[in-house]
């Protein structure tokens, strides 16, 4: 009686260690998930930040213009449409500068051309286009005037080169490339846009 006595101790204590062992090994894991939680937070935030790297704020508005004239790095039409006018204020608070600003590179999307002499007579496609100038902006399926910039294309011998390549009259096949022009950011039909267009890339 006393053998089996023994033996029924001997496993009962057997079993409860078992149970404890197992109860032990809970906050082990429970630990593990509330530290992996916040680090999987931590790189949400980290990949969230770096989108916004490539603001124009993180630099002046002069020397973001300075920049990219010292570079020739080329501005959007949105550079031209928000920053240049910031820029202008800056140097010329009076009145935007009749000079305005030569040997600048400027990309954007062939999107149309202007019939008439204001940037809101624009016409988004090549039906009836005019030899004299084109409409670009930042994407190639821009139907909103105020986000676009007029192009002329002058008969001036410097000029011709260009405005003979570029104008969707002769070259329908134009519309929706993209183009980086190089002359002068200066006012043109009533609002900023590009003159003396010297030279032109088509790129993807």
């Amino acid at each position: 009686m006393q053998r089996l006595s023994h033996t029924f101790f001997i496993i009962c204590s057997l079993f409860f260690a078992f149970i404890s062992c197992e109860k032990l090994e809970f906050p082990t894991d429970s630990k593990e998930t509330q530290v992996n939680k916040p680090n999987e937070e931590i790189k949400k935030d980290s990949t969230s930040n770096s989108q916004n790297t490539n603001a124009p704020t993180e630099l002046s508005i002069e020397d973001y213009v300075y920049e990219h004239l010292e570079s020739q790095e080329p501005f959007s039409v949105n550079d031209i449409l928000s920053i240049i006018p910031q820029f202008f204020q800056l140097i010329s608070p009076t009145d935007t500068p009749a000079s305005g600003i030569s040997k600048v590179n400027t990309i954007g999307y062939i999107v149309g051309y202007v019939n008439g002499n204001n940037i809101n007579k624009t016409v988004f496609g090549t039906e009836g286009s005019k030899e004299s100038n084109i409409v670009i902006a930042d994407t190639p399926n821009e139907q909103d005037y105020t986000k676009c910039i007029a192009v002329q294309l002058s008969t001036t011998s410097s000029y011709l080169n260009s405005r003979n390549a570029l104008n969707l009259s002769a070259h329908p096949e134009n519309l929706g490339k993209r183009v980086i022009l190089y002359g002068k950011i200066e006012k043109y039909m009533g609002a900023l846009g590009m003159k003396n267009i010297l030279q032109y890339e088509f790129v993807e």
